[in-house]
């Protein structure tokens, strides 16, 4: 018969209730804080996408306003 003995089931028990340790909190915190800042990276890439795209929608108009102004 496997069992864990009384004295490993107790330390697993108080092992998952013990509070964390301040460099587990730090790990925590950093991890945190680059998936913020990951996010905003994320978010300022697609914002400059968006605007490259307009510019060159932009680009165009003015290329063709330019050749009809040069036709006439």
């Amino acid at each position: 018969m496997a069992t864990a003995t009384p004295s490993r089931e107790s330390s697993r028990a108080s092992a998952a209730q013990t509070p964390l340790s301040p460099a587990r909190i730090s790990r925590l915190q950093e991890k945190e804080e680059l998936r913020s800042l990951n996010d905003r990276l994320a978010v300022y890439i697609d914002r400059v996408r968006s605007l490259e795209l307009e510019n060159d929608r932009l680009l165009v108009k003015v290329s063709e306003k330019e050749e009809v102004t040069t036709r006439e």
